[in-house]
């Protein structure tokens, strides 16, 4: 009976260490040109904010707020490749933007990207985008949590 009652208890534990292990593997599926489409934004390691547009092509426009100066980097995003978690865009400068490349990676619900500059610019610049739809959805939440929070406790 005892010996019944372990295999069967040894069974159960290995049954949830495997299911766990499966599901704590598991990777997200390649993202689709298609789920790329919108637009895209985050703040760059070093202080910048970057919007990306895109329509379901994967053409669009890439614009950069750089730190130091405050100037405007304007780029119009002419390609877009996916290579399972990899993504790379073909930009065009526009104006006195440099000439950089755009590529990281992307499960389709953030891109991992660096923006590195051409030529006898060797410089880089890390940014994690989110689609700007989640990142409004958030900046909304919070904004009604403090405006509960001032008016209990009349702030």
């Amino acid at each position: 009976m005892l010996r019944k009652l372990l295999t069967s208890a040894l069974a159960i534990v290995l049954f949830i260490v495997t299911t766990h292990r499966v599901h704590a593997t598991s990777m997200a599926p390649y993202a689709k040109l298609s789920e790329l489409a919108g637009a895209w934004v985050g703040q760059g390691k070093k202080g910048e904010y970057f919007r990306l547009e895109l329509n379901e092509k994967g053409i669009g426009l890439l614009v950069v707020r750089e730190l130091f100066d405050e100037d405007i980097s304007i780029y119009r995003v002419t390609g877009t490749k996916l290579e399972g978690y990899s993504v790379s865009f073909a930009l065009q400068s526009v104006g006195e933007a440099e000439p950089v490349t755009f590529s990281g990676s992307t499960a389709g619900y953030d891109m991992r990207l660096v923006r590195q500059g051409i030529g006898e610019a060797h410089w880089s610049s890390e940014v994690e985008l989110e689609p700007e739809d989640v990142l409004l959805d958030k900046l909304k939440s919070v904004r009604k949590a403090s405006a509960r929070f001032r008016s209990a406790n009349k702030i």
